[in-house]
């Protein structure tokens, strides 16, 4: 995506305008990115929201439009220049991972013929990539590791955070573990992405949240969020859903996107 972006400013088109288009195109055209939507009856006027992983800053701009601020982290340098240079007003970027430990670590961006899939960029040891045919190498960088709540709770101050977003390509437990205490002091709506084919540890998150008193939701129909658990989630990542998006089917069936709703 970022190259597509990249096309079009080297077309004449400032980058900004070209953003705002790929936010209205993800969230308004068909077909569109429903759990982009369906956030929204999340979000507050008066409320922070928290985009982790935020890749070129689609769902930050979403987030932004609909809270007091945000605050997004993303640790690939190409991507990070870019959310410097589009995001709106309200958004702090932060140019750095989130994991359960500070320190440094090593992204891994994979590339398809010498061009980076900034995307599926990731910090975590476990997902290689394995069913991405188009990947032929890797692009490294070095980069510093942070936590939820040692950057966040000291700053808060009587600010809320209703809704954290967790797109961390198979690092999102160790980003939840990491948010511990964030999540249990403001309660925010989570949405994880969680695939098996990353090596994540999905069941975990299940077992963790739960433990915390959240229930998972998933647009399993692709409008409606329905109660959804690992065995169910499985089925919706098999390998005819996962063939089909991997072709660029945006009708594929395929489900990644799990919403973790505070019990009352």
């Amino acid at each position: 995506m970022l190259g597509h972006l990249r096309e079009a400013v080297r077309g004449g088109l400032p980058p900004r305008f070209v953003h705002a288009y790929r936010v209205v195109r993800h969230t308004m055209l068909w077909p569109c990115e429903q759990e982009m939507v369906a956030a929204r009856q999340f979000l507050a006027s008066d409320k922070v929201a928290v985009d982790v992983g935020a890749n070129v800053g689609l769902f930050t701009a979403v987030l932004a439009r609909h809270s007091k601020k945000v605050i997004a982290f993303e640790p690939n340098p190409a991507c990070a220049e870019h959310l410097m240079e589009v995001a709106p007003r309200n958004c702090e970027i932060i140019a750095k991972a989130v994991s359960d430990s500070e320190g440094t670590t090593v992204l891994r961006v994979p590339v398809d013929r010498d061009v980076p899939m900034h995307a599926l960029s990731t910090i975590e040891a476990a997902n290689r990539h394995g069913t991405e045919t188009r990947v032929t190498g890797f692009v490294t960088h070095s980069v510093e590791t942070v936590t939820l709540d040692r950057t966040l709770l000291p700053s808060l101050s009587a600010e809320r955070v209703a809704f954290i977003n967790i797109d961390a390509e198979g690092h999102e437990f160790a980003v939840l573990r990491g948010g511990e205490g964030l999540i249990a002091a403001h309660r925010p709506v989570l949405l994880v992405e969680l695939e098996y084919r990353h090596g994540g540890a999905v069941a975990e998150v299940f077992d963790w949240l739960g433990a915390r008193a959240y229930v998972p939701r998933a647009l399993t129909d692709g409008r409606t969020l329905a109660p959804v658990d690992p065995a169910r989630l499985r089925d919706l990542q098999d390998g005819t859903r996962l063939a089909r998006r991997l072709a660029g089917n945006r009708h594929s069936g395929y489900v990644n996107n799990i919403f973790f709703l505070p019990e009352a």
